[in-house]
């Protein structure tokens, strides 16, 4: 089984962001605090618990987003 996934110096972005640009491309909306939220009315920024591998390593640190948002790069140009 180790040698299944994706090598970790490959994949080294956190996949919240991945979520978060999905979710604002079909439409999903947030509330304030930037989590998805059914009668939201902005931008999906927060998703899931942590987006830093060295936080949820530890199960006793608190949920934590450092760097919000999508990956600006992956946004359809309008």
């Amino acid at each position: 089984m180790d040698s299944t996934g994706t090598p970790p110096d490959i994949a080294t972005q956190p996949i919240n962001k991945y979520f978060c640009a999905l979710m604002n491309a079909i439409g999903v909306k947030a509330g304030p605090d930037g989590f998805p939220a059914v009668g939201g009315t902005n931008e999906v920024t927060h998703f899931g618990k942590y987006d830093d591998t060295r936080l949820f390593a530890d199960e006793s640190n608190p949920a934590a987003i450092k760097d919000p948002g999508e990956f600006k790069a992956l946004r359809a140009n309008s």
